[in-house]
C-alpha cells in the first residue's frame, strides 16, 4: 500500500529516517519542520521509507499570494515506477492549492529524463527548453 504523509512537528524521527536514508545525515534541523511554509512529504509503501519531496512556499513582494517551489524529489531505486513520485507530486499540488499557493515550480536538467517524464506526467508544463541555474556560495566571516 502506497501512502504519502507531510511531516511536521512531532514527526522528527520520521524526518531523522527520511535525512538518514536520502542524505546520509543524522541529524534533522527541526526549525524546518516547525515552518509551515516548509514541505517535507514522504512516501511510504507498505510502512517502508520508498521516496520524499522537500518543497517550500515563497510570498513574493508583488502580490498577497505565494508560490510554491518543489526543490527535491527522490525516490529509491527498489520503489521507482509504482507511483511514489507521482503521489508525492500530486500532494504538494493538493497542499499547495489548499494554501492558495498562485503556481507551483521546478527545476530540472533536460537530460533528467525521469523527472521529466514524472513532471509532464503529473501536469507539469515546461516553460523554456534551455534554463541555467546558478548557484552562489555567500562567503561568511
Amino acid at each position: 500500500m502506497l501512502d504519502v504523509k507531510r511531516l511536521g512537528p512531532g514527526d522528527e524521527t520520521l524526518a531523522r529516517e527520511v535525512a538518514a536514508t536520502f542524505y546520509g545525515a543524522e541529524g534533522i534541523n527541526a526549525a524546518f519542520l516547525a515552518d509551515d511554509r516548509n514541505y517535507l512529504l514522504a512516501g511510504y509503501v507498505d510502512g517502508a521509507v520508498a521516496g520524499f519531496l522537500v518543497a517550500y512556499e515563497l510570498p513574493r513582494l508583488e502580490r498577497g499570494e505565494a508560490m510554491t517551489y518543489l526543490h527535491r524529489l527522490d525516490v529509491l531505486p527498489a520503489f521507482r515506477r509504482r507511483g511514489v513520485g507521482r503521489a508525492l507530486v500530486e500532494k504538494l499540488k493538493a497542499l499547495a492549492g489548499e494554501r492558495r499557493s498562485f503556481k507551483m515550480f521546478v527545476i530540472t536538467s533536460r537530460a533528467n529524463e525521469a523527472a521529466t517524464e514524472l513532471y509532464e506526467a503529473t501536469g507539469g508544463r515546461r516553460l523554456a527548453e534551455a534554463d541555467a541555474v546558478f548557484e552562489y556560495r555567500p562567503e561568511t566571516s
